[in-house]
């Protein structure tokens, strides 16, 4: 078992490599925890693979993913990739909190999401905004324990509910407004200013 806690950088240029990520977990390793802070993942062909337990025996590759005010750009199929094959009771699934994010421009394909995700039994995503893409969907959330609250999706699908998901209070579809030339900070006149939950405004705490 092994966390990793990746803080204040800026990935990018994997765009060219086949099938390349820029961070991919093997078969058999775990994570107890994976978190992004203050950072930007751009200009790449895929984001964070966790998907490579395709056995159906319920084992997954990290317990705890946490994205916080991070941005992901430009990526040219999803932001995250997270698989949990099977339904083994005796293993909980994974928990992902995504909070002040901006997901810009991710996954170039109709029928996909931006974040990827199966088996995943608790997800909690506020206070960002998903934005520009052609995936059918940000995010396909099922079950229970899945709730997306307090952010913006402006030209980017629908998100997909199913098994109890819940889309909470909150929810933005306007054009954020960015201000030109600044790492996604909001116009004076955004709709999304103090509309985050806590006070701030939805997408990154700059």
């Amino acid at each position: 078992s092994y966390s990793i806690h990746i803080n204040n950088c800026e990935i990018y240029d994997f765009k060219d490599v086949n099938g390349g990520c820029i961070f991919k977990t093997y078969k058999n390793s775990f994570a107890d925890s994976l978190k992004v802070t203050n950072s930007i993942l751009r200009d790449s062909y895929r984001g964070i693979a966790l998907n490579d337990e395709k056995d159906a025996k319920g084992l997954y590759s990290a317990e705890y993913i946490i994205f916080e005010n991070t941005v992901f750009k430009d990526i040219e199929q999803w932001a995250l990739d997270f698989l949990r094959g099977g339904n083994d009771e005796s293993t909980l699934g994974g928990n992902l909190s995504i909070n002040h994010c901006v997901f810009d421009n991710v996954n170039s394909k109709e029928n996909q999401a931006m974040i990827r995700q199966t088996g995943l039994v608790t997800i909690s995503i506020q206070n960002s905004i998903f934005c520009n893409t052609l995936a059918k969907m940000p995010v396909k959330l099922v079950g229970a324990y899945n709730t997306i609250s307090y952010c913006n999706i402006y030209d980017a699908g629908k998100v997909s509910v199913s098994g109890g998901a819940k889309i909470g209070e909150g929810m933005l579809y306007s054009n954020p407004k960015f201000q030109k030339n600044t790492l996604y900070k909001l116009s004076p006149d955004s709709p999304l200013i103090g509309k985050a939950n806590d006070g701030g405004n939805i997408g990154l705490n700059n």
